[in-house]
């Protein structure tokens, strides 16, 4: 630690015990410099925190300042770059989708515990990030109890010893450009082009002493410690170093002036390996020296004797090495073609075989593996095939490797390709003996420069047709339904074709033996494995390096999934169209656009909570309830294989707009929906709560509560919050609190079931209208959702014709009068929810029109573009719909009363005989409004009894139409 981080440390005084002057000053002479990480104590995230570690600091802004001040102020580092490459973090952190993160256990591999009996101490941090976005180093707020100094330093778990390419503004590119005389770019990969095209590069241990070093015009790369420079026994270079460093290259080392044996001795070694190393690569080693009083590290130099010191040091550390190596400008008689002439004619031989890929950082070698395919190779393979290609010309005696090494890295520009332009499956299908052209059915040759990184493991054959088998298994696994098995088919083309647009994925659900895993073998056997990647959703959400996996696959797999509660939005990513990060370990991240699509498997309801919402959108719920019986059991394989060309001629022939409508929804699955529903009730205890005690009633107003406790003294039940607690306490369901309800329950009734409800606050209160408690006795008659979604399942044609799913509100459907009690009792209730007022303003003719709303849909859309638009009403009839009460109806009043109607009056239309109340009266009392006595529906849609009313709004009713049945 610096003498100024000592001073400006928060809160030192007050760890444990104070200390004293004399320990201070012990402390300030023994922390005048600083080693970032050593080698041989470098802490990785397997070093969790440990009991009374506490953070010193009061505030993260505290945190800032300190880190900020310590290396400006305290290395030298300029501002500029400081903001480049440090990035500061919390513990907790909201991500922009209201996520909650946990950025600094995130990147160390710590587990971040949740529930404890003491609440976590906040921790706060500064991450060091290279160029390519990598996390290199984290300074954590952590005592460190050894060096008396209140953080700690910590580098990622499992990317092991890598070295600090930081990021670099314009300013400083300036600087090195003046310093060295190179034509340093402005802009771009820094880094990659020092690799191509400086000779000398400086390192040093520390990230602090690396950007001291930059902040001044040298080009210097960070390391851990003094021996991360070669490693190991017998030692090899650090490979982050070796891109840097080749035949006739110079490496400068600036490693801290220590004084003590331990350090000394450290130090010597990792010299001694780098010198090893370096020679046997035929590269040269500078050692960069000062005097251990001018300070420890070379920011410490820098801060203490000004940036011409540390100047002097290292041109000295040039001037030396270059009179021990001095060679000779006529020792050279190498013959042998330059490494820049061979890779030309290397690179016109090979360009329709051999390219770099851009996008993905690699190489690409075309019909290496498959025919017409394009394949990925490392750069060591690459290098093989130089090698191969100069031995056959007979060039030989370059002594080193080198040679070769510079001959690809030349090849690399010859031959680079910024954007991998791959012709779509939506234009091109690749098979092995050819392409089809998707648009007109041409089978056209294979070309390199389709770009084609996959094909399909089949050849085409046009005359295939018989696919029995498949279809045989296709309709058992839909129980015969015509349109669930058309859904899968549909599946099928959305996989070969890349139909990521749909932005969908399919959850198949269901016990074993239903045929989960045959469907999903068959999927994998019709596009190919080689082109699925299989995953869990807890590897794709939590390992960083899960994302490349799925570069360039056609399908993701995630099999046999258990429940899931935690961050979704990698996943979410992966079915959205969005950017998905991809990193392999010793490489650049890039990022890509994922055009393939998910396929999740399961044996129950997998997404949970708030994952459950986040799903809704995206997810086409497939219900596998038939059962194979264990004996009759059978590997369907290899029945399938003869008959993949045939079922992928039929799925192909599909039409791109008959999927889409299939895909997203707008021919409506009842069986889909109804499966999505139960799932939901299953995790969601909103949703169970919803579909046994709520009823959707246009013209109710209902409080919301905050009691949770109430009902339980015996009282009737009256708010939603209380019935909710109610339900969950009788269905041993965990409660929802009460800041979560509301907007839940809104969410669930817009979003989910398509219901139009609105939260009014008022001064006595805050309310929901358009949601009603069921009351038992009076609201028996009135089903619950799902038995309406299971009624659907029988319903109409199958066409599904997005009318009728069951989602619309119950009020909607019609019922008998039966003995006349159920009209006299809701009669009573319906007088509850009315307003006071004895005119309706506009805002409620708007708000009881029963125009639909549009709504976000997880699954099913019909086809004017709304989700769940209402069913038709049911008729009461002994095979659908509900039974007609024992007891006859009363008969109309032979006589009919009229008088000046007034609001609540209960009347009857003489037009069809149905009982409705009065709930609008015009000015001159000629015309009024009708609700339904039974369901407080409003008279807007045409009826057999009524079919002169007008669709689509309130209907004025004249009261010479009209049976006065309260006198």
């Amino acid at each position: 630690m610096n003498t100024i981080e000592m001073q400006s440390a928060p809160a030192l005084l007050d760890h444990d015990a104070a200390l004293n002057n004399s320990e201070l000053a012990i402390i300030a002479q023994s922390a005048t410099g600083e080693q970032d990480l050593a080698a041989h104590s470098t802490k990785t995230a397997s070093s969790t925190p440990k009991k009374g570690q506490q953070n010193q600091f009061k505030s993260y802004e505290d945190w800032k300042a300190y880190i900020r001040k310590s290396f400006i102020e305290g290395s030298g580092i300029a501002p500029e770059i400081f903001d480049a490459c440090v990035e500061f973090h919390q513990d907790i952190e909201c991500g922009l989708g209201g996520d909650v993160e946990t950025p600094i256990h995130d990147a160390l591999g710590w587990e971040y515990k949740r529930f404890r009996h003491q609440a976590n101490e906040p921790l706060y941090a500064a991450f060091l990030l290279n160029e390519d976005k990598s996390v290199w180093q984290v300074v954590v707020s952590i005592w460190d109890i050894e060096k008396q100094r209140p953080y700690k330093y910590f580098a990622p778990k499992g990317d092991g010893n890598r070295a600090f390419l930081p990021p670099l503004p314009i300013g400083i590119r300036q600087l090195i450009a003046q310093k060295s005389g190179l034509d340093v770019p402005m802009f771009g990969n820094f880094w990659q082009w020092v690799k191509e095209s400086v000779n000398e590069v400086g390192a040093t241990e520390g990230g602090k002493k690396t950007l001291s070093a930059l902040s001044i015009g040298h080009i210097m790369i960070g390391l851990y410690g003094c021996e991360c420079g070669a490693p190991g026994r017998p030692p090899a270079l650090n490979p982050d170093l070796a891109a840097f460093v080749g035949p006739g290259s110079t490496l400068v080392i600036a490693f801290d002036q220590d004084e003590k044996l331990t350090a000394v001795k450290a130090v010597t070694r990792g010299i001694r390996k780098l010198k090893l190393v370096l020679q046997n690569l035929g590269a040269y080693l500078a050692i960069v020296e000062w005097s251990p009083k001018d300070g420890k590290g070379l920011d410490d130099l820098i801060v203490n004797k000004g940036e011409e010191a540390f100047d002097d040091a290292y041109n000295k550390a040039i001037a030396y090495m270059e009179s021990q190596f001095a060679v000779s400008k006529d020792s050279s008689t190498d013959k042998r073609p330059t490494a820049d002439i061979i890779s030309r004619e290397i690179a016109e031989e090979f360009r329709d075989r051999l390219a770099y890929n851009n996008e993905a950082r690699q190489w690409m070698h075309y019909e290496i593996k498959l025919p017409g395919v394009w394949s990925g190779e490392t750069e060591e393979a690459i290098e093989m095939i130089v090698y191969q290609i100069i031995t056959a010309r007979g060039i030989e005696g370059y002594s080193t490797h080198s040679y070769i090494t510079n001959i690809v890295k030349f090849l690399r520009s010859q031959l680079f390709v910024r954007e991998w332009n791959e012709r779509s499956p939506k234009e091109l299908m690749p098979f092995f003996n050819g392409v089809l052209e998707i648009a007109t059915g041409k089978f056209l040759p294979h070309s390199p420069g389709y770009r084609l990184t996959w094909q399909l493991p089949r050849s085409h054959d046009p005359k295939a047709t018989d696919w029995s088998h498949i279809d045989a298994f296709l309709t058992h696994l839909a129980e015969g339904n015509r349109q669930l098995k058309d859904l899968l088919i549909c599946y099928c083309n959305a996989v070969l074709k890349g139909r990521s647009d749909l932005q969908k994925f399919l959850h198949l659900i269901g016990l074993g033996g239903t045929g989960k895993g045959t469907f999903s073998r068959l999927i994998v056997n019709l596009i190919g494995k080689e082109n699925v990647h299989s995953t869990t959703l807890d590897d794709w959400c939590s390992n960083r390096f899960e994302g490349a996996n799925a570069h360039r696959k056609r399908l993701v797999l995630f099999a046999d999934e258990d429940r899931q509660t935690g961050k979704l939005g990698r996943f979410l990513s992966l079915t959205g169209e969005d950017p998905i990060r991809a990193e392999e370990k010793g490489r650049k991240a890039f990022h890509y656009q994922y055009d393939g699509m998910v396929l999740v498997l399961s044996n129950l309801a997998i997404f949970m909570g708030d994952a459950a919402s986040r799903v809704k959108r995206r997810v086409i719920s497939f219900p596998c309830n038939n059962a194979v019986d264990p004996i009759k059991r059978r590997n369907l394989d290899k029945e399938f294989e003869p008959e993949l060309a045939a079922f992928t001629n039929y799925v192909l022939s599909l039409s791109d707009d008959h999927v889409t409508a299939v895909i997203k929804g707008l021919q409506e699955i009842p069986e889909c929906t109804l499966e999505f529903w139960e799932n939901r009730t299953r995790v969601d205890s909103i949703a169970a709560w919803l579909n046994q005690c709520v009823i959707a009633d246009p013209m109710a107003k209902t409080a919301i509560g905050n009691d949770r406790f109430e009902g339980e003294d015996g009282s009737t039940v009256t708010t939603l919050f209380g019935s909710y607690n109610r339900y969950c306490h009788r269905a041993g369901s965990k409660p929802k609190n009460h800041n979560n309800f509301s907007p839940d329950l809104l969410e669930m009734c817009r979003s989910v079931l398509g219901w139009s409800v609105e939260k009014e606050s008022t001064k006595t209160g805050k309310f929901i209208r358009g949601l009603r408690l069921r009351v038992a006795g009076i609201d028996d008659l009135i089903p619950t959702h799902d038995y309406t979604l299971a009624q659907n399942l029988n319903k109409g044609d199958g066409t599904g014709d997005g009318t009728g799913d069951g989602s619309e509100p119950i009020l909607h459907k019609g019922f008998t009068d039966g003995d006349g009690t159920l009209i006299s009792q809701l009669e009573k209730q319906v007088e509850l929810v009315f307003e006071p007022e004895s005119q309706i303003d506009n805002s409620l003719l708007e708000e009881n029109s029963l125009t639909p709303q549009p709504v976000e849909n997880d699954l099913v859309i019909n086809k004017s573009g709304l989700g769940f638009e209402p069913s038709p009403s049911v008729k009461a009839s002994p095979n659908n719909g509900f039974e007609p009460s024992p007891q006859p109806s009363p008969q109309p009043s032979p006589s009919v009363t009229t008088r000046q109607p007034v609001k609540g009056d209960r009347v009857r239309l003489l037009s069809g005989g149905e009982v409705y109340l009065i709930s609008w009266v015009s000015c001159g009392s000629d015309k009024v409004l009708l609700v339904s006595a039974l369901t407080g529906q409003p008279l807007t849609a045409p009826s057999p009894l009524r079919s002169g009313a007008a669709a689509g709004g309130l209907n004025l009713i004249d009261v010479s139409e009209l049976e006065f049945l309260d006198t």
